[in-house]
């Protein structure tokens, strides 16, 4: 017998397997090794191929364009009925041999016994080379198959426990006591003042635009799982996963929100019920009690907790999700400008670019037992809103419209003031993007090395393209080595790296800056985050 052809050892993945992961498959939960061996038996295998597609189409549901009048709702609901119904598994393949290997090792030992000298089994040492040692050769149980660990998505602190204030106004607050900068830990509570709205950033990786009188707590954030607790209001979320990035929830008071990757908002009303809408992806909706699933919402749906109920998204989940629509274009990067992504599904709306605008989205008709929203009041305190603190941003696009004004370049003045304006409200700053890089290639760059770096900080801070703010901030170095804001430059540099998750690269952006600026503005922060670095001061 050849050993490489019988190798018991060697990892058998068949119909059984196949079947065990299908369901794994189709809510994305597999890990990339075994979705691989998955595929690879898909294409060799008919039964599984047929079997995989009806359980794909069970998982979507029905197709409401399909359905008659007053059917989408039903659809919908039959929909979630199905998925919650689980199939037992089947017995995996050495389950069902485990028995009949068992009985055949036995029988293998007692003729072993029989055929043995009077003085009775042969002990190891009267064993030749060439007799087989069948007691050796006795299977044991295989042990239960694990789930394969995941791949940390965070591997440093530095990135993990902190997140930024990009733009907006509300009370920032660690437990009780107020955030004094733009970075905050985990564990840090928001709440927006009506009339407002705050763009944050987490761990590098998550966008979230927190609209007028949201209440959020950020609670958790590890390898696996990053939480946020949203107490009221709504909140729009933009996660570009990767495999091995942490799954995100939002637990709400009547549900859990848990994604792995897609555009999409959550609103709690006064009264404690969610809704979830989704542009771009799916996520799913789990009861905060036991986390068994209640629902999952695709792209272009929103999705009542309370009554279990589908409608289209509408203009409000748009409108806050705006702001997170830079860089968010079909395979290529394309700067916001007000348009709705062609990746977002919105119903009504066609592919035309020109009308795929907030105005042309139909205003959602209220039903007969929608509620009105209470205007409860905040808690009480002495709680006051504040502009981010370190808003590096503001200061240089302010300096750069006096510089221009006062060089007299009158016919610069139009167009950058019209960007200075789009900047200012944390509404419409992720705008200027688009703005300041018309302004610099209509303009020349020669002069003006400050819109590098503005364009650098709005990259990084409204679509996470860390290797595009990057190549700015060197830009503006190498172009303007002597400008008063080469050291936000070299923050910034190092803060690209740092949510990027480039460790090594931003301990050495981190000890070039100290070098440079030992007593620099954000020498405090890079020494939070790296305090190994203290020596270089």
């Amino acid at each position: 017998m050849n050993p490489a052809l019988h190798d018991d050892s060697a990892p058998r993945y068949g119909c059984l397997e196949c079947r065990e992961d299908a369901e794994l498959v189709v809510c994305d939960r597999l890990h990339s090794e075994a979705l691989a061996r998955y595929h690879a038996h898909l294409r060799g295998c008919d039964a599984c191929r047929r079997a995989h597609q009806v359980l794909a189409a069970l998982y979507r549901g029905p197709d409401p364009a399909s359905s008659g009048p007053g059917m989408v709702a039903r659809d919908r609901e039959f929909s979630a009925i199905l998925r919650k119904v689980r199939a037992s598994a089947p017995v995996p393949w050495y389950g069902q041999n485990l028995s009949l290997a068992g009985v055949a090792a036995l029988a293998a030992v007692l003729a072993w016994m029989v055929v043995s000298p009077a003085r009775g089994p042969a002990s190891p040492r009267d064993v030749g080379d060439g007799a087989p040692d069948l007691l050796a050769s006795v299977p044991s149980n295989p042990p239960a198959r694990a789930e394969p660990e995941r791949a940390a998505g965070l591997d440093h602190h530095a990135q993990a426990d902190y997140g930024r204030v990009v733009a907006g106004n509300s009370f920032v607050a660690e437990g009780e006591r107020p955030v004094a900068t733009d970075t905050f830990p985990v564990g840090t509570r928001f709440e927006v003042f009506p009339g407002s709205s705050m763009q944050i950033g987490l761990v590098g990786k998550i966008l979230a635009n927190f609209g007028s009188g949201s209440e959020v707590h950020w609670t958790r954030a590890d390898p696996g799982l990053v939480e946020l607790d949203l107490r009221r209001g709504m909140i729009a979320v933009r996660y570009e996963r990767l495999p091995a990035d942490p799954i995100l929830k939002i637990r709400t008071p009547s549900a859990i929100v848990r994604v792995v990757g897609t555009v999409f908002t959550v609103e709690v009303d006064d009264h404690g019920d969610t809704a979830v809408a989704v542009l771009r992806g799916e996520v799913e909706v789990l009861d905060p009690n036991t986390e068994e699933l209640l629902a999952e919402v695709s792209a272009g749906y929103r999705f009542d907790v309370a009554r279990s109920t589908y409608a289209d998204v509408g203009r409000p989940e748009v409108g806050l999700a705006m702001p997170l629509s830079d860089g968010d274009g079909d395979g290529q990067f394309t700067f916001a400008d007000g348009t709705i992504p062609p990746s977002w599904v919105v119903p009504g709306l066609p592919d035309v670019p020109s009308l795929r605008r907030l105005e042309h989205i139909v205003v959602r008709t209220p039903v007969a037992d929608d509620r009105a929203r209470l205007d409860r009041p905040h808690a009480p305190g002495p709680k006051r809103g504040r502009q981010v603190r370190g808003d590096d941003g503001q200061a240089l696009i302010d300096k750069l419209v006096r510089e221009t004004r006062a060089s007299r370049r009158e016919q610069l003045m139009a167009s950058l003031a019209h960007c200075q304006g789009l900047y200012e409200s944390p509404e419409t700053r992720y705008l200027s993007a688009r703005c300041l890089t018309q302004f610099m290639s209509e303009h020349g760059d020669d002069d003006i090395a400050e819109g590098h770096l503005l364009i650098g900080i709005l990259r990084m801070d409204f679509a996470n393209d860390y290797p595009a703010a990057k190549q700015a901030f060197e830009k503006f170095l190498a172009r303007a080595p002597d400008h008063p804001d080469v050291e936000l430059a070299r923050y910034r540099l190092w803060l690209a790296s740092t949510e990027n998750g480039d460790i090594h690269e931003a301990i050495e952006h981190g000890r070039d800056y100290l070098r440079r600026h030992p007593d620099g503005k954000y020498a405090g922060k890079i020494l939070q985050r790296f305090p190994q670095l203290v020596s270089e001061l």
